[in-house]
């Protein structure tokens, strides 16, 4: 098991900038979404995960299309497909922790 060394403070400022940067990517999934067209894929793909928050499915969202991105997944996250076994290794709403 490992320790952590870090005092409640660093604790505190480690776990503040983590929900900063998660702040920050739902602010600009949620800038992105221009038309009503954006609007409703951004729904239909909320709609496959109901248990979440919407603010959760869009952090799956970015994180699916940034792995898109970077090849880790052979499809981009759409509404009416379902992701594939590979592209949902893992949990992808790690970060939302």
């Amino acid at each position: 098991m490992r320790t952590d060394n870090r005092t409640l403070a660093e604790r505190i400022a480690d776990r503040d900038a983590k929900l900063d940067a998660l702040q920050a990517k739902l602010t600009e999934a949620v800038e992105q979404l221009v038309t009503g067209e954006d609007w409703r894929h951004a729904m239909e793909f909320a709609a496959r995960f109901r248990a979440r928050s919407f603010n959760n499915t869009l952090l799956i969202w970015v994180q699916h299309a940034v792995a898109y991105a970077e090849g880790r997944v052979p499809d981009p996250p759409t509404p009416t497909r379902p992701m594939s076994p590979a592209s949902s290794s893992g949990s992808p709403s790690d970060d939302a922790t």
